[in-house]
């Protein structure tokens, strides 16, 4: 499935953006909720994390069934359609297979609206295993998830059958920044984003206004 992508070139923090999306891309347990939290918290976007959506369909339809990838394709589309008309800056998290080509194609449908009038910018996050299950293991994570996906034998099977790591490159030509979170905080890691792809930060705007 192939993307028409109309990239804006980054404007200064006292200019107007288009909406904006930033996906922040990695394996179960790299923090990507946590950092998408701190980056909502320095530019004043708005965070959808991936569980809003899969916490509410899990009781009632398997991770991986027809019926739960369905409705969160679905769930996920109408609302980025909403928010982009809402003109909202948004912060989402997902965990991409890249040997899954289903995972490409339904991902790339969800910025469509972005794409179309907006900016979409890609956070890929990277981190070995070991890290990963120690941050899996911290009290914070275990209070924000389902009980099922903070189980080290759930990062360890996820870990041995799918591939998370673009390589580098992402199947589609979207800005692209690629983190090693291994000795990141979660506000360091926000703050790189945001020197990076030139993010807004509000607290910018207060100073200037004065």
């Amino acid at each position: 499935m192939g993307l028409e992508v109309r990239y804006h070139r980054t404007m200064m923090h006292d200019t107007p953006q288009p909406p904006t999306l930033v996906c922040l891309i990695g394996a179960p347990a790299f923090g990507k909720m946590t950092v998408g939290q701190s980056l909502c918290h320095v530019t004043g976007f708005q965070l959808f994390h991936g569980h809003v959506v899969a916490d509410v369909l899990s009781p009632y339809f398997p991770f991986g069934t027809p019926s739960f990838s369905r409705l969160t394709h679905h769930w996920r589309r109408l609302f980025f359609e909403e928010a982009f008309t809402a003109g909202l800056n948004v912060v989402t998290t997902v965990a991409w297979r890249f040997d899954v080509p289903a995972d490409a194609e339904t991902i790339a449908s969800w910025p469509q609206p972005y794409l179309a009038g907006g900016r979409v910018l890609c956070v890929e996050f990277v981190a070995s295993l070991e890290v990963r299950l120690e941050r899996n293991r911290t009290e914070h994570r275990r209070s924000q998830k389902n009980p099922y996906w903070v189980t080290d034998g759930y990062l360890q099977d996820t870990n041995a059958v799918y591939r998370y790591d673009s390589g580098g490159v992402l199947p589609y030509a979207l800005p692209h920044l690629r983190l090693d979170t291994t000795h990141l905080s979660a506000e360091t890691t926000a703050h790189q984003i945001v020197a990076h792809f030139n993010l807004p930060r509000p607290d910018d705007r207060r100073t200037t206004a004065l």
